[in-house]
């Protein structure tokens, strides 16, 4: 019979771009990425569907989708839009042109478009069952030749027609016209060729894929009359790969009662019900449940309930790893069971759960990935950890802190600042300052209302994280935030060389005149930072983090920044600032004065770390400052340790 996913899902990423700045446009994309999320659904795919994508965005889905695979899961990726071979500086490359692509020789579509191989290497290497490329691209780009550009301005170059073959073990790639040649535009129908009798045969049941892959060859060069004939390379590892199959299309869903489950620990909340770990006894079973709280749910509430029920993969407890079955009446259970009958899985877990969450910011509705870490002790915990990232960094950088805190029944909760890390946003951009400052609040009420956590709230904030805190304290001196302590560690106030007024003159007159440009903040990533060596060369390969940001937000930071420095800030709650006594980027003297003059409250202190960089909680000697911050927080609280 089929061989299918087994314990693993089916992922879907579909990309359908005709809406072109600086080349033709194309009718079909839009409908061919609609037509086709709308069948692989309706196969039990879970669909991402993005239309007209500039390169950052593209990148930016590319790192989500990404991280979205697990092991054993069936990955399907289809793109719709204009594509080119190039090979003259790299050979055999092909690359997916987006919207905003400028119309360039093809030297430098290595930062104006994306290379496709790198998309399936990247696909690939997170060891999917199968990894299926479905591309409709192989459409003429034109590209200007500086060769012959002199004589003939229209002229395009002679190696950039078509799509080159690409290769990878466990894959399958569809193109919609052989190496070298283009695509027929479906001018008139709907959808293009290829698509078109894709959607007509994917849907086969109990059909190995690369049957219907030949079913969709003959249509298209009889519809052609030879003018076109899609290419298919295969280099699959497993036998009889089905998208659909009809003994999977309705699995198994057990039927699940009060008196059959143990719920002893809630571990998330999400819209349509909250999660907890239990226990199902009948199976012997340690599982992550979610009860439903609707009453019933309309066509578009089901949709989202199963794509919150998607998520669930991301609980990551070591012995929760498939998704097992859903029902959407109230009180019902929707499940994630482990694969062995066995009770001892619980006691194989290293002690570290980790689940991702989503909020939808206030400000613009923009959507903030965030983390949260549990604890699994029996007794209540005595206070929650709020994350706040530095600079072009993101929230997963600190999960070892926060495994720290788990250690001494801490929770710890973090998220992906606007434009960082997995959140949407553009890179380097804030609108206002209210923005983040909405983002934080909303981050305070999902610990509150979501995880029902009634305990004091310990912000702790990290060099940029840091301003999110001491913006807040000073423009919404009326709304008082609700955390009863603050933890800022190298705050970046003041920098190495202090800006002149001529420079933040100037940078409001680049941000006005060149709002695209955007200005290296991070700099190098280097032991100034951090002397833990295997934490930088991490950095330096990691796909999550970025260091330049737009003039008009260096601007809004130098002008906060300015501020802080010459006004005074009374602090509602008591506050530890903590810095490297080795930090060069920020550098401890200036901190120090300006702890001495400007910081107020009626509980303040400051600890200063030798032999400490940039980012302490990174540095080799880190448990001291773990362990200082954790008896800070105990003795704020009067938390007893067991």
């Amino acid at each position: 019979m089929a061989t299918k996913t087994e314990s693993g899902r089916k992922l879907a990423l579909v990309i359908g771009i005709g809406k072109y700045e600086h080349c033709e446009e194309l009718q079909n994309p839009e409908n061919d990425a609609n037509d086709m999320s709308s069948i692989l659904e309706s196969i039990d795919f879970i669909v991402t569907k993005k239309l007209h994508l500039k390169r950052a965005e593209m990148q930016h889905v590319l790192i989500d989708f990404e991280h979205s695979i697990e092991p054993g899961d069936m990955v399907l990726f289809y793109f719709a839009g204009h594509g080119v071979q190039w090979e003259v500086c790299i050979k055999d490359q092909n690359y997916l042109i987006f919207t905003d692509t400028p119309n360039l020789d093809g030297a430098a579509l290595n930062k104006s478009a994306i290379n496709a191989q790198n998309i399936l290497d990247t696909l690939s290497d997170r060891n999917p069952y199968v990894t299926i490329f479905l591309l409709d691209c192989c459409r003429k780009y034109h590209l200007r030749n500086p060769q012959v550009n002199a004589r003939d301005p229209g002229a395009s170059e002679p190696k950039s027609i078509g799509l080159k073959a690409m290769h990878k073990a466990g894959t399958l790639i569809a193109f919609a016209c052989a190496p070298g040649t283009i695509a027929i535009e479906g001018k008139g129908e709907r959808n293009g060729l290829f698509t078109k009798h894709l959607l007509k045969n994917i849907k086969t049941a109990n059909e190995d894929i690369q049957m219907i892959l030949r079913d969709v060859t003959n249509g298209v060069i009889q519809e052609s009359e030879s003018k076109q004939i899609p290419f298919v390379t295969a280099a699959l590892l497993k036998r009889d790969i089905y998208l659909y199959s009809q003994q999977t299309k309705r699995p198994h869903k057990p039927e699940i009662s009060d008196q059959d489950l143990n719920l002893d620990e809630e571990i998330g909340c999400g819209a349509f019900g909250t999660v907890y770990r239990a226990e199902w006894i009948s199976r012997h079973n340690i599982v992550a449940v979610k009860r439903l709280h609707l009453t019933q749910l309309d066509k578009e509430a089901q949709k989202e309930f199963f794509n919150e029920l998607s998520l669930m993969h991301s609980i990551h407890y070591p012995h929760i790893i498939m998704f097992y079955g859903a029902c959407t009446e109230r009180g019902k259970y929707a499940l994630k069971s482990t694969a062995e009958n066995n009770k001892s899985n619980l006691d194989k877990a290293d002690g570290h759960s980790e689940i991702r969450f989503v909020l939808l910011s206030p400000y613009d509705k923009l959507r903030l990935v965030g983390r949260y870490w549990p604890v699994h002790e029996v007794n209540k915990p005595n206070a929650v950890v709020l994350f706040l990232h530095g600079s072009g960094e993101h929230c997963q950088r600190y999960r070892h802190v926060a495994h720290f805190f788990n250690k001494h029944q801490i929770p710890c909760v973090a998220y992906d600042l606007r434009g960082n890390g997995l959140s949407e946003g553009q890179r380097g951009f804030i609108p206002r300052m209210d923005a983040w400052l909405d983002d934080l609040e909303c981050a305070i009420k999902y610990i509150r209302e979501n995880l029902n956590f009634t305990m004091p709230l310990v912000i702790y904030a990290h060099g940029t994280g840091c301003i999110n805190c001491l913006a807040y304290i000073l423009q919404r001196k009326k709304s008082r935030l609700d955390c009863q302590a603050m933890i800022l560690s190298t705050p970046s106030i003041c920098l190495k060389e202090r800006p002149t007024y001529l420079a933040y003159f100037g940078s409001r007159v680049v941000s006005s005149l060149i709002p695209g440009l955007r200005l290296p903040l991070n700099g190098n990533y280097t032991n100034e930072y951090t002397d833990d060596k295997e934490i930088v060369a991490a950095y330096r390969t990691d796909p999550l983090v970025h260091d330049e940001w737009l003039a008009q937000t260096v601007c809004l930071f130098l002008k906060l920044g300015h501020l802080l420095e010459t006004t005074e800030i009374q602090f509602p709650v008591p506050v530890m600032i903590q810095h490297g006594a080795d930090d060069n980027i920020t550098p401890i003297k200036l901190i120090q004065k300006w702890v001495q003059e400007r910081v107020k409250g009626n509980d303040v202190t400051f600890k200063d770390w030798p032999g400490h960089n940039h980012e302490i909680h990174n540095d080799m000697r880190r448990e001291n400052v773990f362990n200082h911050a954790l008896e800070w927080i105990e003795k704020r609280f009067k938390i007893e340790q067991n």
